[in-house]
């Protein structure tokens, strides 16, 4: 471990950019660190702000055996392969003021918390906005891993989480005093922030151009279904999308599916076989245009509901979701995980993180600008993309369809090129000219491991369990990880040995490898009740 001098911190403040003090002044900085400057102070008993000396009001009157709770005017980000610990100045210590020296892990972000206590029996004189405590950054040999401590909650213990818990010796109203500093100190640097990290994206773009060759990455690919966004707390089943729609359309298609809701569960599979049931084309796309414009209206409004303001709550996703791609395996057993980790263990190999989501809605990208807020370093070297394969609400160009011409009962409407360009996915989106689909190909191509959460094997995503089947195959150390959830599993683990078996009896059928499952069967790994992306938005 390294400790930065002035001139180490500049360096990397200004080259890498992936240290951030926000509020900094140059006078400040030392020859071992940083001095850290006063924005807020208050008795930590009261809440309330100190007195100032009547024959100079820039100074604050600490009074005897009294304790302050302070904040800095500095706002920090520190990278995971730096931390910094707080120690007393010698002009402090020399009038008898106590700094107690603690430590701010790698990732933080945040302003820097602290308390000063007034050890004499006189008062003793500070000035505002002065520094109050030396902050010193030390450098790791390789980047930490570990994320912050945890509370009893199992939430990540940073300065503003733990000031709402239980722990500190501090009344409330010098706490909400405290946060109502903090929350507006915070809105008032947005924008810096923003234009930091964005500094920090651009330089690391540059450093990420230079080892841009695949071999020097290593890629893992998840596959994003609905069962993500009702895993956050999202009513986007489609049982849920019946009860808005069936009131609002007073069509053929909506009677139909109102007479027994349980029939069409897999809405696209049922468009399929209701092309034999209303055979007048005119009025079946009248209807499937209808069920699409108010599927998009639920949607939004279902997106309404979405609340993840509060710093607190956006942190907890961050650090939530860090975990669900970095530790995904660790649930697996022994045998299972010690292989993954080998697979992902050459360091001299970056790890890249990309999505292909199947979901309409923006929830996966809203959570990971929380992982971007909180763990910016990590977040522009190792998350690479997100590719919406069937379409976005906000861009009201939704691929809803059937897998293939087998899926669809009515020769008539098999056989119209038209009406193909209408109802088969992969048509849909080669008539759009939708390129996310060879974006995805490209993608999966070029991962060492895929994992899929929130998606049920369908036979509507046939081409993809093909394609995914394909590329087992061009490589015996790939491996597939699919994330199911199940209920009787819940209640009863003994059961998730025969779910196990049915997921890869579906990816093996639908992935059309009757004659091929003996080759790539080791590589599958199924993992039921995962406790991966386990948060709610809502």
């Amino acid at each position: 471990m390294a400790v930065f001098s002035n001139n180490d911190l500049e360096n990397v403040m200004e080259e890498d950019g992936d240290i951030i003090i926000l509020n900094m002044c140059v006078e400040n900085m030392t020859a071992v660190g940083y001095d850290l400057a006063i924005g807020f102070i208050c008795d930590s008993a009261t809440g309330k702000i100190p007195e100032t000396y009547p024959e100079d009001q820039d100074r604050y009157i600490l009074l005897p055996r009294q304790r302050y709770l302070v904040i800095s005017k500095e706002f920090l980000y520190l990278p995971p392969r730096c931390m910094a610990t707080l120690h007393s100045r010698i002009s402090h210590v020399l009038k008898g003021i106590i700094v107690p020296s603690t430590v701010i892990d790698p990732n933080y972000v945040g302003f820097v918390m602290g308390t000063l206590f007034n050890s004499t029996s006189k008062n003793i004189y500070i000035k505002k906005n002065n520094p109050f405590v030396t902050m010193v950054v030390h450098e790791f040999r390789t980047p930490t891993v570990k994320y912050l401590r945890k509370n009893d909650q199992n939430k990540p213990m940073n300065a503003l989480a733990t000031l709402y818990s239980k722990y500190p010796n501090i009344k409330k109203e010098a706490r909400d005093a405290a946060i109502a500093y903090w929350t507006k100190a915070r809105e008032e640097i947005e924008y810096e922030y923003e234009a930091a990290k964005e500094l920090m994206y651009e330089k690391r773009q540059k450093k990420n151009a230079l080892s841009s060759e695949d071999s020097q990455r290593i890629g893992v690919t998840f596959l994003i279904g609905n069962g993500f966004d009702i895993n956050v707390g999202l009513k986007t089943r489609y049982t849920d999308f019946y009860r808005y729609y069936i009131p609002k359309k007073n069509d053929e298609l909506s009677n139909e599916i109102e007479k027994d809701i349980s029939k069409w569960s897999e809405l696209e599979l049922s468009l399929g076989r209701f092309t034999k049931e209303l055979k007048d084309k005119k009025i079946f796309w009248k209807c499937e245009a209808a069920l699409e414009e108010c599927l998009l209206d639920y949607l939004d409004e279902v997106m309404k509901g979405i609340n993840i303001t509060s710093t607190e709550k956006r942190e907890d996703i961050a650090h939530v979701i860090r975990y669900s791609l970095t530790d995904f395996y660790e649930e697996f057993p022994d045998e299972i995980k010690s292989y993954i980790k080998e697979i992902l263990s050459d360091e001299s190999k970056q790890k890249e993180y990309s999505f292909i989501t199947f979901n309409y809605t923006d929830v996966l990208e809203r959570c990971l600008e929380t992982v971007e807020e909180f763990f910016i370093d990590w977040f522009f070297s190792a998350i690479k993309e997100v590719v919406h394969i069937h379409g976005t609400i906000k861009s009201k160009d939704i691929v809803l369809g059937v897998n293939d011409d087998g899926q669809i009962e009515d020769k008539e409407f098999k056989n119209n090129r038209l009406d193909r360009q209408r109802l088969i996915k992969e048509e849909i989106i080669e008539h759009n000219g939708n390129t996310n689909k060879k974006k995805a190909y490209k993608i999966i191509d070029s991962s060492s491991i895929i994992c899929i959460f929130g998606m049920s094997i369908g036979v509507t995503d046939k081409v993809w369990w093909q394609y995914i089947a394909e590329w087992l195959q061009k490589d015996k150390n790939r491996r597939l990880i699919i994330f199911v959830k199940d209920e009787k599993v819940y209640q009863n683990k003994k059961f998730s040995n025969e779910c196990e078996n049915d997921t890869k009896n579906a990816f093996k059928y639908n992935g059309e490898l009757t004659d091929r499952w003996k080759q790539i069967e080791n590589q599958v790994y199924v993992k039921v009740n995962a406790d991966i992306f386990n948060f709610k938005v809502v």
